[in-house]
């Protein structure tokens, strides 16, 4: 394998790797109470633990860019313009990702605080804001996972098929 498509790979493991810590750190609850729209699982997540996380996923968005790139030189053999269709949906979609990931750790805080934000649309004007993005993360995960699966299912990307 050439060396770039070894570092962008590389790069894009990374993107997995601290995404998914900061999102382990901000969501985790061990009650298993995860709700798009209530967000109590977050009251036993430390504000340190929030910050934390926000931090890893924050530093960690910007590789997914460069991992889509990999994907897109692998699937290329098969078909470039479809291929580079997949890179730009997913960059896309990880743009509105990187906007949502990144508000997670403030609704943390908003919710530690129910005596700022009492009487308050706060909670309701995040969703409208944020949660509405999650539509477009999972429109262009599908895209761009139906794009993948049919590219390396014709068995002429660099995936095995």
């Amino acid at each position: 394998m050439q060396l770039n498509l070894k570092l962008t790979a590389a790069c894009g493991l990374l993107a997995a790797l601290l995404v998914g810590t900061g999102e382990f750190l901000i969501h985790f609850d061990p009650l298993a109470r995860f709700s798009e729209t209530n967000y109590d699982f977050m009251l036993d997540t430390s504000e340190t633990r929030l910050t934390a996380g926000h931090f890893f996923a924050m530093i960690g968005i910007p590789f997914y860019f460069i991992g889509s790139w990999h994907i897109y030189q692998m699937l290329r053999p098969a078909n470039n313009k479809l291929a580079f269709a997949a890179f730009l949906i997913a960059a896309y979609g990880f743009i509105f990702g990187a906007v949502w990931m990144g508000s997670r750790a403030s609704i943390g805080s908003l919710v530690h605080h129910t005596e700022l934000i009492e009487g308050t649309k706060l909670v309701e004007l995040y969703q409208l804001r944020y949660e509405t993005l999650l539509q477009v993360i999972r429109i262009t995960t599908l895209i761009l996972s139906g794009i993948y699966v049919y590219l390396v299912l014709t068995g002429k990307t660099r995936y095995p098929k």
